[in-house]
């Protein structure tokens, strides 16, 4: 359902989601993550899909109330805090992380 939306970024990364429970990073993916734009909308979404299988590990749109942070200190990583991913299919909130690979790529992003 992208075919009504504008690719304005498109990077590899890794994606991982902080598991409140066991509080910890858990791996959610490795592939393209991509901001897309939808003029009719006026509203940006953050996709992504793993690699090979195409699966969604992120969808969820960009609000203005989220705060991206680097994360413990890498050039490569940022963290940010969505409240409605869809991903699985259901509505999840969620802390969500991504690495680039290399420090470069996070300037050309978010």
């Amino acid at each position: 359902m992208e075919e009504e939306e504008e690719v304005l970024i498109k990077l590899r990364a890794k994606l991982f989601r902080l598991d409140a429970v066991e509080k910890d990073w858990k791996e959610r993916g490795t592939g393209e993550v991509k901001l897309l734009h939808h003029e009719k909308k006026h509203t940006v979404r953050v996709v992504m899909r793993r690699d090979k299988t195409l699966k969604l590990c992120a969808n969820h749109y960009v609000t203005p109330i989220m705060e991206m942070k680097p994360n413990c200190g890498s050039d490569r990583a940022w963290v940010w805090k969505t409240l409605a991913d869809f991903a699985d299919g259901d509505i999840h909130a969620e802390v969500l992380a991504i690495k680039f690979i290399n420090s470069e790529s996070k300037y050309n992003t978010f």
